[in-house]
């Protein structure tokens, strides 16, 4: 056994590279932990237990949701992956569930053609969730780590940068959405891109264009682009490196050409989302709404810059939260990295080194609202109306790289005195500005000490923790009554580890510790650090809660299919109508849909002021259930009304009880339009507008009529002839991408479908094509003549069938350049030039492996 034991780290030696996967791997599984154990899953779905309607017949040992800050994940972004995984191997386009339907495919964020969403298509739902976990956490470190071996790290240097970068609280706070899955593909972008640099062939380019369409599938199209907006900064860097090697212009001309043809091949290769989710992107009330809108705006709050030092300065979202969403604040990379950092820069400040420290010290800069960066950035396009406190991204990605390159330096022992002492004061620094801030501004009490150091140390919570549910805001009193135990018991971790760290660093310049040493002990510093700061934030829960059962309030919302619903505020969003099949009017998927929007906006919740500050995934609440909101609630189609219990009971006209639970109330809404209706005449409007002006209009009576924005002929206009009968329709199959509807009309007239018109739907009557039309403003209206009629309506989008195309063609010209690279890479073509801030390999060090 001893033998195999010596073989085995014998040959890890050997290939370093193998090493840093396997330990990754073992470091990935350990992060998520307990949710990897036989009846447990990386969710926080429990939540929903505290939500209307379940809240009220909910298990009596759940006291409280593991964690609410990661709301998106169980009320959005899960439904979407089940939703995906229930329909493989077909491939979904349409999600007739939410919002009057909608593309599915094109909303980008379901990502159905993400290497994360594989587990899910091949293993038990929540088993895939666990593992989907591990692999992102996985690929980020190892790519991280190729990144620093291909920059010249040693082995040490590299394996500190991968940790760092993956195991930051950022990344690990962020695990759960569709962001992490473009963000683990930046090193590797950057990767190809140093290679691309280094050697400009068909193979290099090929690589690149493989990594940058898998971030353009992970399913979030802005840190999409910020990814894309670090490559081509490393590019430059790289290429600026090149010049100053005296190289021909014609060779970095021939680098840029490359790097082009990589970036169109990636976003060709990635053309069945991305030509579909253009249309929808073009069709949206984002495109217009968000134009702007983050102008001069400071993503993160000043104060939050604590969050560099003191993750848990505000609490944990997971025990007792002073102030909710870590997801805006988690920027700690953890206390030695930051020494590291300087000391990379102090030691040896090359272009490379000070390139990568100004490119992460302005999006921090941006962050906090620091003119004149703050001002010039977000008024260039998509800074401008994005979501920019997800730049913390590329902050963490400098100083994970500084990090890795500082550890190199202490390792190799080459440093002169002066910068000795400098390396240390500004350790010393590191560990003492935290508390000066905090204990010289007040802003806690030593009186406190004993709580917080148990708290600190871990054999106490604080106090508060167990109240329950927040409701995703800001803790209540008794987790501000614990805020100075808090704040303290944060600030005592954080000198706890920066102290070890700055006795790590200082004992190594000092000689006294030996360079493997001192880098194992510092990985495993930063290991234990990270671990602390993050470890539990996705909560590992019992299989058995992770789901909801249909309730009484939710049967007879099943009894009425396919006729809509509408739910009250605090009852969750997608998780009803998708998981049990239903239809609801609300919904949270964006880009939302213009003309939906421009309705909900105007006639249903007013106060969704703009979609940058959440359009439809603010809920109906009772002050919106006036007159008004019902007209257009009754056009929309909708029969119910989910009411939470904790709500005063409603009185409205046109409006009746129908169930009366412990878990919900449901109202029956009077004279809601069928979900398929025949009318007899046109009303011809001029634009959209108009449309929507005729249709809320109080005495408006959709039965009677369609608003049609063009003449649709062989359809009579209102008041052209005189009053006739409409006929009538029945749904006999309602699918995702597919309604066949009977209908029978007396006369000629429109059958109107209550469903959203889009781009991409097809028509046929008794088997013919038929133009469809848009009719009252959203819905879609085919013409019929007298007698009965089948009419088939098919989601066959032009965009998926150009983009699966697309994507074909690319994915056999890409096999066929790897092919070809792989035959002139192995006839003998030369090796890749250095660059010249890349330090010689030092005796004894393993050369890096790529």
């Amino acid at each position: 056994m001893s033998r195999l034991l010596h073989r085995g780290v014998a040959a890890l030696r050997r290939r370093p590279a193998l090493a840093a996967a396997l330990l990754y791997a073992v470091l990935a599984m350990l992060m998520v932990g307990p949710a990897l154990l036989p009846g447990k899953t990386l969710s926080n779905s429990d939540m929903t237990w505290f939500q209307p309607p379940w809240v009220g017949v909910k298990p009596a040992e759940l006291e409280m949701p593991t964690n609410t800050e990661l709301g998106d994940a169980p009320g959005q972004l899960q439904p979407f992956l089940g939703y995906a995984a229930d329909r493989v191997p077909d491939v979904p386009l349409w999600n007739p569930h939410i919002v009057g339907g909608r593309p599915f495919l094109a909303n980008a964020q379901s990502a159905l053609f993400s290497p994360y969403s594989a587990p899910a298509y091949v293993l038990p739902f929540w088993t895939a969730l666990s593992w989907i976990g591990v692999l992102k956490l996985w690929v980020s470190a190892f790519g991280m780590f190729l990144l620093g071996r291909a920059l010249g790290m040693r082995f040490g240097g590299a394996l500190m940068a991968g940790v760092v970068y993956a195991f930051s609280l950022w990344m690990v706070t962020w695990l759960s959405y569709p962001h992490m899955s473009v963000w683990s593909w930046i090193p590797w972008m950057l990767l190809l891109t140093d290679r691309l640099v280094r050697r400009p062939d068909v193979l290099s380019g090929a690589g690149l264009a493989a990594v940058i369409a898998a971030q353009l599938l992970g399913g979030h199209p802005e840190s999409s682009f910020h990814a894309l907006v670090a490559t081509l900064a490393f590019l430059v860097l790289r290429l600026v490196q090149r010049r100053r090697t005296a190289g021909p212009a014609s060779s970095v001309g021939r680098t840029v050409l490359a790097f082009a043809a990589a970036g169109i091949g990636g976003f060709a290769l990635a053309a069945l989302t991305i030509v579909p989710f253009a249309e929808l992107l073009w069709n949206s009330a984002d495109l217009h709404d968000r134009m702007g809108d983050a102008v001069d705006k400071q993503p993160i709050l000043r104060d939050f810059a604590l969050g560099i030092f003191l993750p848990d300065y505000w609490g944990r979202a997971t025990a007792t939260p002073i102030k909710l969403f870590v997801l805006d604040r988690a920027l700690y990379v953890g206390a030695l990295p930051l020494m590291l950092a300087a000391a990379a820069l102090i030691i040896r400040p090359s272009l490379e080194r000070v390139g990568v420290a100004l490119f992460g010290g302005l999006w921090l800069a941006v962050l906090f609202g620091i003119a004149p960066f703050l001002h010039i950035v977000t008024r260039l396009p998509v800074f401008s109306s994005g979501h920019n406190s997800r730049l913390a991204v590329l902050y963490v990605l400098a100083v994970a790289l500084l990090a890795g390159w500082g550890l190199d330096d202490l390792t190799t022992g080459r440093w002169r005195a002066p910068r000795r002492r400098l390396v240390l004061a500004v350790a010393a620094a590191l560990v003492a500005v935290p508390a000066l801030f905090v204990l010289g501004a007040g802003r806690t009490s030593l009186s406190a000490f004993g709580d917080a150091l148990e708290v600190a140390w871990g054999f106490a919570t604080p106090p508060g923790a167990g109240i329950g549910d927040t409701g995703g805001r800001n803790c209540v009193e008794p987790c501000l009554e614990a805020g100075d135990v808090i704040r303290l018991a944060s600030l005592l971790g954080w000198l706890a580890v920066a102290a070890a760290g700055l006795c790590v660093v200082a004992l190594r310049l000092r000689r006294r510790l030996g360079a493997a040493a001192f880098a194992a002990i510092a990985v495993a510093l930063v290991c234990v650090d990270l671990f602390h700061a993050g470890m539990g934030y996705n909560p590992a829960i019992d299989r058995d809660v992770a789901t909801q059962p249909a309730t009484g309030a939710i049967r007879l919302l099943e009894r009425n299919k396919p006729s809509r619903f509408v739910s009250m505020e605090h009852v969750p969003q997608n998780i009803i109508p998708m998981r049990f099949g239903l239809y609801e009017a609300r919904g949270y998927d964006l880009p939302i849909m213009r003309r939906y929007d421009r309705l909900w906006r105007r006639e249903i919740s007013p106060e969704s002021a703009s979609v940058a500050e959440g359009l439809l995934d603010i809920p109906l609440t009772v002050r919106e259930l006036t007159p008004r909101a019902l007209r257009s609630l009754r056009l929309l189609g909708v029969t119910h009304v989910l009411q939470p219990r904790t709500y005063p009971s409603l009185d409205l006209p046109g409006m009746r009880l129908v169930y009366d639970g412990p878990d919900a109330r449901v109202y029956r809404v009077e004279g809601a339009l069928s979900r398929a209706f025949v009318v007899p005449a046109q009303r011809v409007v001029s634009g959209g507008g108009a449309a929507l002006d005729a249709v809320t209009e109080p005495d408006f009576d959709g039965r009677a009529v369609g608003v049609t924005e063009e003449r649709v002929p062989g359809v009579p206009v209102e008041g052209e002839a005189g009053p006739t009968p409409g006929g009538s329709a029945e749904i006999t199959r309602y699918a995702a991408e597919r309604v066949d509807v009977r209908a029978r009309s007396p006369g000629p007239g429109l059958l109107v479908l209550g469903d959203n018109y889009y781009p991409g739907w097809t028509a046929e009557v008794d088997g013919r094509p038929a133009a469809i039309a848009r009719v009252d403003y959203l819905f879609r209206g085919v013409r019929i003549g007298p007698g009965s009629h089948m009419i088939t309506f098919r989601y066959e989008p032009l965009t998926w069938t150009i983009g699966w195309i697309v994507t074909s063609v690319s994915a056999v010209l890409l096999a066929v350049a790897v092919a070809v690279g792989a035959r002139r890479r192995r006839r003998g073509a030369p090796p890749a030039a250095a660059t010249p801030d890349e330090p010689e390999p030092a005796a004894g060090a393993v050369p890096a492996r790529h």
